[in-house]
């Protein structure tokens, strides 16, 4: 079973039985699956998946009910959200439901929250690279350089 795979099955359960969760990930979390577990919680950056897999449940409803145009971004309809959650229950909602609008109303959710999910990894990286303690410059190269060139 791989992320996909569980975030699928996540999915399915917080939107059905979300009182489920909780024993589902504990019983898959020391099994075969617990790689799968563990590399969903890094993509989702938590620690806490049933929680999450509940909360992002709701989240998903509404953001399905709210016109696509009237936002930019989750947080404008709902507080909180987790961008890569949403993205993945998106997608996998979208394989399991059978009307064709609802579906292609819902690729069109996760292709913008792919969107969005992006755009906060590509500033997490810059972020984090900003952040970064710069290297020492060297005293040499630093005097070599500020010398004035001899013609």
């Amino acid at each position: 079973m791989n992320s996909t795979e569980f975030a699928d099955l996540l999915e399915v359960v917080a939107s059905g039985r979300p009182d489920l969760l909780r024993p589902l990930i504990a019983d898959l979390e020391y099994s075969p699956a617990g790689g799968a577990l563990a590399e969903l919680a890094r993509a989702w950056r938590t620690a806490k998946l049933a929680q999450l897999a509940a909360t992002t449940a709701r989240h998903l409803d509404q953001l399905e009910r709210k016109r696509l145009s009237a936002w930019r971004r989750p947080s404008q309809v709902v507080e909180t959200p987790n961008v890569p959650a949403l993205a993945s229950f998106a997608g996998s909602r979208r394989g399991r439901v059978s009307e064709i609008a609802r579906s292609r109303r819902l690729e069109l959710l996760a292709m913008k929250l792919e969107r969005v999910a992006e755009g906060e990894r590509r500033r997490q990286v810059v972020e984090s690279f900003l952040s970064e303690p710069a290297p020492p410059i060297d005293p040499a190269w630093l005097r070599n350089f500020l010398e004035p060139r001899r013609a």
